[in-house]
């Protein structure tokens, strides 16, 4: 069974599902394996998710996640729906967008 993540004292119409990657695991539940489901107030963001799994308010970490919704990129500003498949990822290490300068050999 899923670990489920519940906001206390609220309308909860937005169920969603939510798969950490990599080093992000360690804001979900301690332990948890596959999917985490959460139950969010209608009409909230992924934004609003990122605080209920227990990412903190931090932008340094906040602003390199990267959101899968349903299979498309996401945004941290993305209203979800009731159902939605929510996964996020760390960025990725290596490569670079950077192009190598061109040299008069080239």
């Amino acid at each position: 069974m899923s670990p489920s993540i519940h906001l206390p004292s609220r309308i909860l119409d937005v169920n969603v599902s939510v798969t950490l990657f990599a080093d992000l695991r360690r804001f979900g539940p301690q332990n948890h394996e596959g999917a985490i489901a959460v139950s969010l107030d209608d009409g909230a963001s992924v934004e609003e998710l990122l605080t209920a799994v227990g990412f903190p308010d931090d932008e340094t970490i906040r602003g390199e996640i990267t959101v899968g919704l349903n299979g498309d990129l996401g945004k941290r500003d993305t209203v979800l729906n009731d159902g939605d498949d929510v996964t996020l990822f760390s960025p990725m290490e290596g490569g670079s967008t950077v192009q190598p300068a061109r040299t008069d050999e080239q």
